[in-house]
C-alpha cells in the first residue's frame, strides 16, 4: 500500500509540475511580448505576434466558462491597430468574430482578423464566418487549426472560397523564436480540447484523499504538497 501511495504520489505531482510550468509559460509568454509592443511603429513581422498574443490573452480571461467551447478569441486590425476585438466569455454567447466586428464597425473593411482557433461551427452555426465574410475582412490570420477532425480546416477553406487569404501559424507563416512561442502559446491556451481530440483523455488532475477503512480524512489533518497548495491558491485569488 505505501508504494502504491508513493507511485500515485509521483504521477500526481508530475502532472501537477507540469500544468504550472505550462501556465506560467502561457503567462510570461504574454507579458515579455506584449511589453516590446507598446509603439505603433512595428516591423511589419511583430504585427501578427501582437495581435495574437492580443487573443490569447482576451481568450485566457474566461478559461474554464466557456465549456463544451474551447477559448477563442478574435482581433480586426489594420496593421498594427486594434479596430476590434472579442471573445467567447460563457457557453451560449455569441462567437468572438461577431463581437469583434461589431466593435470594429465600418471600419472592417480591409482590415485584418487575428484569431487564435481556427472558428468553428457549433450545431451548425456558422456566425462566425458569416460576419468576417459580411465585414469584408480582406485577410485572416488563424494560430492554431481546429484540433477535432471535423471542423479542421472546414472555416479556412471556407474562408478561402470567399477570396479571403487566410494565413495559419506555422504553416503559411513560419517565423523565428517569437512566433514558435505564439504557436506554444495557442496550444496551451486550449490544452484540455487538444488533449481530448488527440488522446482522448480528458485533461485534469484529481486529487484524492481516503483513509484506509474509507471514511474522508478527518479535520486538520491532511496530505498535500507545496505545488498543489500554490495552485488552489493562484486559481482561487483569479476568482476573487
Amino acid at each position: 500500500m505505501e508504494i502504491l501511495r508513493k507511485r500515485v504520489r509521483l504521477c500526481y505531482t508530475q502532472d501537477l509540475h507540469r500544468v504550472l510550468a505550462e501556465r506560467t509559460f502561457l503567462t510570461e509568454i504574454i507579458q515579455n511580448n506584449t511589453s516590446g509592443f507598446d509603439s505603433q511603429d512595428l516591423h511589419p513581422a511583430q504585427v501578427p505576434a501582437k495581435h495574437i498574443l492580443r487573443a490569447i490573452e482576451l481568450a485566457d480571461s474566461s478559461a474554464g466558462l466557456t465549456a463544451p467551447h474551447p477559448n477563442a478569441a478574435c482581433v480586426i486590425a489594420h496593421g498594427p491597430r486594434v479596430v476590434g476585438e472579442g471573445f467567447l466569455y460563457a457557453q451560449g454567447t455569441r462567437s468572438a468574430e461577431v463581437q469583434a466586428v461589431e466593435r470594429a464597425r465600418d471600419l472592417t473593411k480591409g482590415a485584418t482578423a487575428y484569431m487564435n482557433l481556427e472558428p468553428g461551427d457549433c450545431h451548425g452555426d456558422d456566425s462566425a464566418l458569416t460576419s468576417l465574410i459580411q465585414a469584408k475582412v480582406s485577410k485572416v490570420v488563424i494560430g492554431l487549426r481546429h484540433p477535432l477532425k471535423h471542423l479542421r480546416g472546414k472555416a479556412i477553406e471556407a474562408l478561402r472560397a470567399q477570396g479571403i487569404a487566410v494565413v495559419v501559424l506555422g504553416e503559411d507563416l513560419i517565423g523565428g523564436d517569437q512566433l514558435q512561442d505564439v504557436s506554444r502559446a495557442c496550444q496551451l491556451i486550449n490544452a484540455p480540447l487538444l488533449c481530448r481530440a488527440v488522446q482522448r483523455l480528458p485533461y485534469s488532475v484529481l486529487k484524492y484523499a481516503m483513509t484506509l477503512d474509507c471514511p474522508s480524512l478527518v479535520s486538520g489533518v491532511h496530505e498535500s504538497h507545496d505545488a498543489s497548495n500554490l495552485l488552489v491558491a493562484e486559481r482561487r485569488n483569479s476568482r476573487l
